[in-house]
């Protein structure tokens, strides 16, 4: 509850909704993200998505896997 209840301000800021899963190689290395859709990223991939967000732009928000 503390991101939604202790931001200063009014709180009506977008945030991150994410629902994913982490397959590992033999190694224990990432092999891949996989989102509820079956959509397979590798980590550079899904890193991708988030990289040239601004966290404190009010239109920054995520919602993956849903």
């Amino acid at each position: 509850m503390a991101p939604y209840t202790e931001l200063p301000g009014d709180n009506e800021r977008n945030m991150s909704d994410s629902y994913f899963y982490i397959q590992f190689n033999d190694d224990e290395t990432i092999k891949h993200v996989e989102d509820t859709k079956g959509n397979q990223y590798t980590p550079d991939q899904w890193n991708e998505q988030f990289t040239n967000q601004n966290p404190q732009s009010s239109e920054t928000g995520t919602s993956v896997g849903r």
